[in-house]
């Protein structure tokens, strides 16, 4: 008995290192957003099978049992050799697109039910059920994620966000989050060294990769995700490097971003989803206008990432020159590195200053909303803030810089801060773990909570503010929770959730010392 125990620990931990999934035959599943205006997204699995699958689904109020199929057959995998030259190979990755606009004669479809079925034994995965976002144009609520790894306090992370699918709460009672959004650095495969095998950062245990999968399953699974890549995702030597194992330094992959590109970049076949390169991208969910920048391009763009002949430079402002600020009158924009930042911790990297000088009279130009960053874990909020300087009057199109770094990666918590002294833009500032929320109560008001991992999703916030501009597209930060000028009409989130606000401004002056 003894013996047969201990065969099953080896099998269970032969598991957690072998190339490909061992838990059934399908794994890491996870939505994506594709097509606002189609109800259509993507279901992605791994399986060890390369033989055919079909995902079965029912919308709401649909009788019928629908069918969709991958939209490669078999599936694609990749390799991934790092510099201890043990070559990695992925499972085989599906990709399912459903369009559910077809659907629309059983009614507005709210819900989605769904299934994989391994058409090679005929078995069939759990059950999922995905709410489908709000239409286009509708407020949304969304939650804001950086730097999540896989510890505790990713777990925990995770399931504060699932609460707030199950239990939403807010201004408005009965929203529910409608989308994640990952400020980059998901899985932190690169940030473990057993021995000496791999520098840093080499993606040394891609492995990982299929740990954070199948931690992020029960999330992933029910509330589409959408990425950007961070420093962890780079996963390629730095120049000059050396093998430590058996193998040419040409075998090496230097390639960066494989592992992001392969499991989380966006679909890239949409015409409606604004894919300038898989590395950054844009999308529309309810009134929001959502912009995915990498803050790495100079891995791609070497000689021109930080000019405005960069194609992701170019990109950009294609792209914010044709949002429809009718349909999508909030517009935000998601990125790994930091722009603003006080914390001791990646201050003044080039590529946060170099993107900022870039792109930030971009931002301003276009009247961007709300910038969120990630990279340094802790959580801090600036005023309205552009080139350096607070805005003046409500004429102003700066925007507010939010770094969410604090998701629950595995190097802990950043600390000290700085003397705040030296930030005359930085509002408030925490080193916790936690996640934020973005909703938008309506085309001019929306309110942004942090939350934080320390209690419940409903009672533990550490930072809430509404966000205010009038329709012709100017902001103004209530910081005193007084009604401003040019709100106007436009006025309608509940005095009552302010109730707290003495408590967090006491809070605020301490995090200042």
């Amino acid at each position: 008995m003894a013996l047969m125990t201990k065969l099953i620990l080896q099998i269970a931990a032969l598991c957690m290192l072998v190339v490909s999934p061992c838990r059934g035959t399908v794994e890491q599943v996870h939505v994506s957003l594709y097509e606002a205006e189609d109800d259509a997204f993507t279901i992605t699995w791994l399986s060890n099978n390369t033989g055919d699958f079909n995902v079965q689904f029912s919308v709401t109020g649909g009788p019928t049992v629908f069918v969709a199929k991958p939209e490669i057959a078999g599936g694609t995998s990749y390799t991934y050799t790092p510099l201890n030259c043990v070559t990695y190979t992925s499972a085989n990755i599906f990709v399912a697109l459903l369009r559910l606009g077809p659907y629309r004669r059983f009614g507005q479809p709210t819900a989605v039910t769904y299934s994989i079925q391994d058409l090679t034994d005929g078995s069939l995965s759990q059950k999922w059920t995905y709410q489908l976002p709000p239409a286009l144009g509708s407020p949304v609520k969304l939650a804001l994620i950086g730097d999540l790894g896989q510890t505790q306090n990713s777990s925990d992370t995770i399931n504060h966000v699932l609460a707030g699918i199950s239990q939403p709460s807010g201004a408005e009672k009965g929203s529910a989050y409608a989308a994640a959004i990952i400020a980059g650095d998901l899985s932190y495969a690169d940030a473990e060294k057993p021995g000496a095998l791999c520098g840093r950062p080499s993606g040394c245990v891609p492995e990982r990769w299929d740990s954070f999968g199948r931690l992020y399953e029960q999330l992933g699974a029910v509330l589409p995700t959408i990425t950007c890549p961070g420093n962890h995702e780079t996963e390629v030597p730095e120049p000059g490097f050396n093998t430590t194992g058996n193998c040419s330094t040409d075998e090496v992959t230097t390639t960066p971003f494989v592992e992001w590109e392969n499991r989380y970049r966006p679909l890239e076949v949409s015409e409606k989803t604004r894919v300038g390169n898989p590395l950054y991208y844009s999308l529309e969910i309810g009134n929001i206008h959502v912009v995915m920048i990498n803050s790495y391009q100079n891995f791609v763009e070497p000689e021109t990432w930080g000019t405005n002949e960069s194609d992701q430079y170019k990109w950009l402002v294609d792209d914010l020159a044709h949002v429809n600020r009718y349909m999508t009158p909030w517009v935000i924009v998601v990125l790994h590195a930091p722009w603003y930042n006080s914390n001791s911790h990646h201050q003044n990297e080039t590529e946060e200053y170099t993107l900022r000088i870039l792109m930030e009279p971009v931002l301003y130009r276009y009247q961007v909303d709300v910038l969120f960053a990630g990279h340094v874990h802790s959580y801090e909020r600036t005023f309205p803030v552009y080139n350096g300087s607070l805005a003046t009057n409500s004429a102003n199109h700066h925007k507010i810089e939010i770094n969410i770094g604090d998701g629950g990666n595995r190097e802990g918590v950043a600390v000290p801060w700085l003397p705040i002294s030296e930030f005359p833009w930085s509002a408030y500032r925490e080193a916790e773990f936690g996640h934020g929320s973005f909703e938008t109560l309506n085309n001019t008001v929306a309110l942004w909570t942090w939350h934080k991992n320390n209690g419940s999703e409903a009672t533990d916030v550490g930072d809430q503010i509404y966000i205010i501009k009038a329709n012709t597209g100017l902001r103004v930060y209530d910081v005193d929770r007084k009604q401003p000028n040019n709100a106007g009409q436009e006025w309608v989130a509940p005095r009552q959730v302010d109730l707290a606000y003495e408590k967090r401004l006491q809070m605020m002056r301490k995090a200042e010392l």
